[in-house]
């Protein structure tokens, strides 16, 4: 008796906890546009999540539910190729990439140039409530290439997708494992170090080259004469380097990835 008591209180402060987060009246906006649920954003251990489909859909993804292993499926193309997987009550999100050659015209068929598979692990899985299927806003936005911030003075969640890198400037921000796997896939990439002489003489990443980012401008169509090339940048914590990308974007280079900073590689480096 006292054990079905104690499930009956346990499972009324869950109740309670989702019902006071739902009724904070917590508001979306995406690209400056407020966004309209069927259900209420509810917040569970800190995390807001909405419905699938209208969240997953306003970021122009194509979402499939498949009932009969509860899986959400989404896809979209823009710059790349994503397809997002989740699972009810499963806590990992897997996120895969087709990197299309970002060189060319997203109207054209564009070549394929490599692919990764990310598992992301999710604080909130998502999850069936009220006849409804939630999922973690922030997790599914960002991972289709949004910017997410929270104004906790309005309760606000603003989601921005024209904030980022977009086709016509021609380069774009990875990670440093996604940097990792297209050097160890790909045959053909320039992997550029914009540090200083002496930075790079004291650690490197394996079969960089340098041109300090304030000379890209005088040395680039010397030492890189292919603007079609696969760039791959970095420096010592992301500044320089991005800065060398944008560098390089209005120059005309068609394919540069910044992955960031030496100091985030988990990975082998020369000294």
């Amino acid at each position: 008796m006292r054990k079905i008591f104690a499930l009956l209180l346990a499972a009324l402060l869950v109740l309670s906890v989702v019902s006071i987060s739902a009724n904070a009246e917590i508001s979306v906006v995406l690209n400056n546009e407020p966004m309209e649920f069927e259900v209420a954003p509810i917040i569970i251990n800190d995390r807001t999540l909405v419905p699938f489909r209208a969240i997953f859909e306003a970021l122009g993804a194509e979402v499939e539910w498949r009932a009969e292993t509860q899986t959400i499926v989404a896809e979209i193309t823009n710059i790349h190729q994503t397809t997002i997987t989740l699972q009810i009550g499963n806590d990992t999100m897997r996120v895969e990439t087709l990197y299309l050659w970002i060189g060319m015209p997203t109207d054209e068929p564009r070549p394929a140039i490599h692919s990764s598979t990310i598992d992301i692990s999710l604080d909130v899985p998502p999850m069936i409530m009220n006849n409804r299927t939630l999922v973690p806003i922030r997790a599914v936005s960002e991972s289709l290439g949004a910017i997410v911030d929270w104004d906790r003075d309005t309760q606000t969640i603003v989601i921005c997708t024209l904030c980022g890198d977009v086709p016509g400037n021609f380069h774009q921000t990875i990670t440093a494992q996604q940097a990792y796997s297209m050097i160890n896939e790909l045959t053909d990439f320039i992997l550029l170090d914009v540090r200083t002489s002496e930075e790079f003489l004291a650690i490197r990443i394996d079969g960089a080259i340098l041109i300090p980012y304030n000379e890209i401008a005088d040395r680039a169509a010397a030492e890189l004469p292919d603007k079609n090339a696969v760039i791959l940048i970095y420096c010592r914590s992301g500044r320089r380097s991005a800065n060398a990308a944008r560098s390089l974007a209005d120059m005309g280079y068609t394919n540069v990835y910044d992955f960031g900073g030496i100091i985030d590689w988990p990975f082998d480096a020369d000294y």
